[in-house]
């Protein structure tokens, strides 16, 4: 054995150890991601719970309370400008736009949603990206075919169809969103790093 390590190519060995070295942290990454997933969905999950509530408050509050979720939820973009979506200050700048409309929102009265086909998939080493299906009927005071679902999107919202509510002076509009995200760790949660809302193709 003395003999072969002695006549062997270093460099042959050094690639071997290296190959090794990366398989075995192959494994443990993707053993760690597969423990974390249960924690990734809850994340999201809790973030959609909090957007519902957004979106309840009364008119003039939502742009604060979005802010709050920002600072609470998401964290700085590490996608380097490859991945379509919004960042946490493309939501900021957005929210300073809508800032001089937001009064005059409609009252939310009913938020009724559906979170579903959630998927969760390794996006680097640090990273995850998550693909669900989103929708949402909300009964409002009036029609607003501009309203935005606060802390979904970063830009005015569309909707699938309107129509009376049951009362006859509300008017109810449904939503229907795929949504993708992208998560990174931070301080030892996962955080959103680009988010987009977009119209689900069968809607």
């Amino acid at each position: 054995m003395k003999k072969f390590f002695k006549h062997a190519n270093r460099g042959v060995i050094l690639a071997i150890v290296a190959v090794l070295c990366v398989a075995v942290y192959v494994l443990v990454d993707n053993a760690r991601f597969k423990e974390a997933k249960p924690e990734i969905e809850q994340a999201v999950r809790q973030y959609m719970e909090e957007i519902k509530t957004v979106n309840l408050a009364a008119p003039q509050e939502r742009i604060a309370r979005t802010q709050e979720l920002l600072e609470k939820y998401w964290t700085e973009s590490q996608d380097n400008g490859y991945y379509f979506g919004y960042t946490k200050e493309d939501v900021r700048n957005y929210l300073a736009y809508r800032e001089r409309y937001a009064a005059n929102d409609p009252e939310i009265v009913d938020y009724t949603e559906v979170l579903k086909d959630i998927s969760i998939s390794q996006n680097g080493p640090k990273g995850a990206k998550i693909r669900a299906g989103y929708s949402v009927s909300l009964e409002m005071s009036r029609e607003d075919l501009l309203y935005p679902v606060y802390g979904l999107s970063g830009e005015d919202g569309s909707f699938v169809s309107s129509q009376p509510s049951g009362n006859g002076t509300n008017v109810v509009q449904n939503f229907d969103y795929t949504v993708e995200i992208t998560m990174y760790q931070d301080g030892g949660q996962w955080k959103i790093g680009n988010m987009v809302a977009y119209m689900a193709e069968n809607a």
